[in-house]
């Protein structure tokens, strides 16, 4: 998990202080109770600091010690004497206002999606409404027990949704979690909860509003007899939540196979490291503070000579003697040493950039330089989706062929065993019973090397899923049901290829505009402030401030910035054109794929019709050489036409699936998560 800023964790904490005080409040500070509490918040802290819980391929898995403890404590609260004592005991007021502890939950659930360590789908961008709770609870409290302006049947009911929503997170969050049976966010499994503190989220946040839930709905169900249109609504509420969107096999395996790709994870190394040069880019707008300090000693070198005596001397004399006096001594005359010896400098300089076209455009290329890169990985995602469809489709088409010679194979046993009856009771020569016998034996070789390419197909498929080559494979049903029509996107401008040119063309617009800026000046400003002297002294005189103004302007350079810019624009109209050939590729391609998809639908029409006619035809001429009226290679000729018919209507549904995938490809309809 990434490093988290230090504020997440403090604000997930302090929620979690809260909650505890506000759950001990409502059950009137308990010792028992709040001990017990208490011991588990410790208990889980420590094991999750251990890291006991961020070991996911352990066996037996270790996640369900967060949640099965609190659940069954739930389970004993609804069941026993004592536990339906508790619950009927907490104050519901506390209960109500309890919830607010829900708002910065999901606030902080956000940090965590978005420091990459829980899927969106349990934020409220995804499919976390349980925000609503956290802010409906205190008006409802206000209205309940403040203005008493709602009744118990509404609070129930509210208890009720609530509940609710906070089991939609709960189921999500389990099937979102990196176990033996998730099911959904391959691309980003739900990973936060198994650090410290956010363990504390399902081993006692959430057991705890699930548990002032069942409090305050036993409580007024106790209190009052519900009415049955508000059970009845209840009920359909349930099916709703629990109607989630489960991913069909196809689409998990699709996001297990984009989370587990390592090109995919080096690209977005360097989709990072394109945001930092980009982020390093925008720190050139503000201003750079610097510490400089310089100490020097010196000895000879330059020196000014200032003839002092000969200059004073004379008048110096006049003037004792005019005073009669020495009030005015004889000077030397002076040699300065230019090199200050035993002198320091101690400074701060700021310098920041008030003027500078570069800045500006250097920031809008690496900012088109990420966005180019992050085209970059969606394009590798669609090719990598398009291989894991086909290779899908094509494992599916190989066991669909293994069902169909397993059938053939009872087919052909059965007229082995018809023919030896018949040749038993002398109605059929020796021939048709070793032909028989052949016919078994060429169906087992099929079946063979039907096993031996749908093996092979599940070693493709897995190696794009970055797993073991011979780890199981589900399927989804598939029948006879073919893809939606491909007519509703008949255009490419969804190519990360076109759009990967666009971006190109930015950079290089903005390369023209950055060789352009040659006849601008830059103009910076500095501000020294510090001290210096001489021989470490430190006086009202040391401290000094320094203000600077600094122009650079290039005046002439032979016209090389001139040249870069015409550079620039030649490049810029290459990509044009470029672009121009590469959008009529992709028509081409889509056209091509389109045209290939129709053609499939309508082959996959015949050959279903062409399995049924053999399969007819099968049975009837079955029926006449049981009868006597047909010669066995009729019957075999009629048995083969069906198995045939059987494969090509299989392929050709596959084919349909995978044309489709195809046309996807190439109009770049599937999206991408």
């Amino acid at each position: 998990m990434e490093h988290l800023p230090l504020f997440v964790y403090a604000t997930f904490i302090a929620t979690v202080a809260v909650a505890y005080f506000l759950i001990g409040k409502a059950s009137q500070f308990k010792k028992p109770f709040m001990i017990a509490t208490a011991t588990w918040i410790v208990l889980q802290s420590v094991i999750a600091l251990t890291g006991f819980y961020t070991h996911v391929d352990a066996v037996p898995p270790r996640f369900p010690l967060l949640v099965l403890p609190p659940f069954f404590l739930l389970i004993y609260n609804l069941t026993t004497t004592k536990g339906k004592q508790f619950l009927h005991s907490l104050d519901i007021k506390t209960l109500t206002i309890f919830h607010t502890i829900r708002i910065p939950v999901e606030v902080v659930l956000y940090w965590l999606y978005q420091h990459k360590a829980i899927p969106m789908l349990m934020t409220f961008e995804g499919s976390n409404f349980d925000i609503l709770s956290g802010l409906s609870a205190p008006i409802v409290y206000y209205l309940a027990f403040v203005k008493k302006t709602i009744g118990r049947t509404t609070l129930l009911a509210w208890n009720i949704i609530c509940l609710l929503l906070v089991i939609n997170v709960v189921v999500r969050s389990i099937l979102a979690s990196p176990t033996p049976f998730q099911q959904l966010a391959f691309d980003q499994p739900n990973i936060g909860v198994l650090y410290f503190p956010f363990v504390l989220l399902p081993s006692f946040l959430v057991p705890m509003v699930m548990l002032s839930h069942i409090s305050a709905i036993t409580q007024f169900i106790r209190q009052k007899k519900i009415d049955k249109r508000l059970a009845l609504s209840a009920i359909l509420a349930l099916l709703i939540v629990f109607k989630a969107p489960a991913q069909s096999h196809l689409d998990s395996y699709i996001s297990m196979g984009l989370a587990n790709n390592l090109s995919i994870q080096q690209q977005n190394f360097e989709l990072s490291k394109a945001m930092y040069a980009l982020k390093e880019a925008k720190t050139l707008y503000y201003p750079n503070v610097a510490f400089n300090s310089t100490y020097t000693l010196a000895e000879g070198g330059r020196v000014i000579d200032l003839p002092l005596g000969n200059l004073l001397n004379g008048a110096y004399s006049t003037l004792n003697q005019l005073t009669a006096s020495n009030n005015f001594p004889k000077l030397e005359n002076q040699s300065i040493q230019l090199n200050p010896n035993n002198f320091y400098d101690v400074k701060l300089r700021t310098t920041y950039p008030i003027f500078n076209a570069d800045i500006k455009y250097n920031y809008r290329i690496k900012e088109s330089e990420v966005g180019l890169q992050k085209l970059a990985i969606d394009q590798y995602k669609r090719e990598l989706v398009k291989d894991i469809k086909a290779a899908y489709y094509q494992y599916v088409q190989s066991l669909k062929a293994i069902d169909i010679y397993q059938n053939a194979q009872q087919l052909v046993q059965e007229n082995y065993r018809i023919n030896t009856s018949l040749f038993n009771n002398q109605k059929v020569n020796r021939t048709a019973l070793l032909r028989s016998e052949y016919e078994v034996k060429k169906i087992e070789n099929a079946l063979i090397d039907a096993n031996k390419n749908s093996e092979n197909a599940k070693a493709y498929f897995n190696f794009l899923l970055n797993r073991s080559l011979k780890d199981s494979i589900l399927t989804d049903a598939f029948s006879s049901s073919l893809p939606v029509s491909v007519d509703a996107i008949a255009d490419v401008s969804n190519r990360e290829e076109l759009g990967k040119l666009s971006k190109a063309q930015d950079i290089h617009r903005n390369l023209i505009m950055l060789n352009s800026t040659y006849h601008l000046p830059k103009v910076s400003a500095m501000l020294d402030g510090g001290a210096q002297n001489f021989d470490f002294v430190i006086n009202k005189h040391t401290p000094y401030m320094l203000l600077g103004l600094s122009v650079d302007w290039n005046l002439f350079s032979a016209g090389r910035n001139k040249y870069k810019e015409k550079a620039a624009e030649a490049s810029l109209s290459s990509i044009n054109k470029q672009t121009e050939f590469v959008k009529s590729q992709l028509d081409l391609q889509l056209s091509t794929a389109s045209n290939s998809f129709h053609a499939a639908v309508k082959v996959y029409g015949n050959t279903a019709f062409q399995e049924k006619a053999a399969l007819r035809n099968y049975t009837d001429l079955l029926k006449l050489y049981k009868e006597g009226q047909v010669i066995y290679i009729e019957l075999l000729d009629a048995q083969t036409q069906y198995i045939n018919a059987q494969l090509q209507t299989s392929i050709a549904l596959m084919d349909t699936w995978i044309k489709y995938t195809e046309v996807e490809r190439a109009n770049a309809s599937f999206h991408l998560k």
